[in-house]
C-alpha cells in the first residue's frame, strides 16, 4: 500500500499496479526527497517520468506543485495511474497523463518538440534499475538544465548504484541514501 505523505492529499491511499515490474518508492525515501525539494515545489510544473502509479507526481501536486505531466508506457501501470488520478479528482490541466515512452518524451523535450502544457520545471524520475540508465540520462538532463525551463531533476536509484556522472561546473549533484534506495538531485548551481 502506498500513501500520500504530506499536503492536501496526506494519508490518501494510492492504487498499486499489481504484477508489473514497478516498485513503489519507500515512504522514507519519498519524504526525504520531497523535503529536500522543499519550497521549489510550490507553484512549479512537474513531470513524473517512468511514472508507474504516479506516486511521485501526485506527492508533488499534494505539496503545492501547480501541474504534473505523468508519462508511463505499461498498460497495467496506466490503469493504476488513472485510478489514482480519478480517486483524487485530479484532471487536466492540473494533471495530464501520456501513454508513452519516457525516453522519447525526454528526447522530444531536449529537442524543443513538446507543447507548452507538457513542459516542466522539475523532473521526477524513477527509471528501471538497469545497466547503463545513468549514462543514457545524463546528456539529456544536462541539455534540459542548460537550455530549457528545467531547474531540478530528481532521480531515484539503488543505494549501491554508481552514477559516475561527470557534472559540468555550473550544475550541482547531491545524493542521499535511505536504506537500499537513494535519490539524487541534479540542478543549476
Amino acid at each position: 500500500m502506498i500513501r500520500v505523505g504530506a499536503g492536501r492529499f496526506k494519508g490518501r491511499r494510492l492504487a498499486l499496479a499489481g504484477g508489473v515490474g514497478t516498485r513503489p518508492s519507500s515512504a522514507k525515501l519519498k519524504e526525504a526527497m520531497f523535503s529536500a525539494l522543499g519550497p521549489r515545489l510550490r507553484g512549479c510544473s512537474v513531470a513524473d517520468l517512468f511514472a508507474g502509479t504516479g506516486a511521485l507526481g501526485i506527492e508533488a501536486l499534494s505539496r503545492g506543485a501547480a501541474s504534473a505531466v505523468f508519462v508511463e508506457l505499461d498498460p497495467r501501470a496506466l490503469r493504476a495511474l488513472r485510478a489514482n488520478l480519478e480517486g483524487l479528482e485530479l484532471s487536466a490541466p492540473e494533471a495530464v497523463f501520456h501513454r508513452g515512452d519516457a525516453w522519447r518524451w525526454l528526447e522530444r523535450y531536449a529537442q524543443g518538440q513538446l507543447l507548452e502544457a507538457e513542459r516542466a520545471e522539475l523532473l521526477l524520475m524513477d527509471p528501471p534499475y538497469e545497466e547503463g540508465v545513468f549514462g543514457r540520462l545524463l546528456p539529456i538532463l544536462i541539455r534540459l538544465l542548460h537550455s530549457g525551463p528545467v531547474r531540478v531533476c530528481a532521480l531515484e536509484h539503488p543505494a549501491g548504484a554508481e552514477i559516475g556522472w561527470e557534472i559540468p561546473p555550473d550544475l550541482e549533484l547531491r545524493t542521499r541514501r535511505h536504506g537500499r534506495s537513494a535519490y539524487s538531485l541534479l540542478e543549476k548551481a
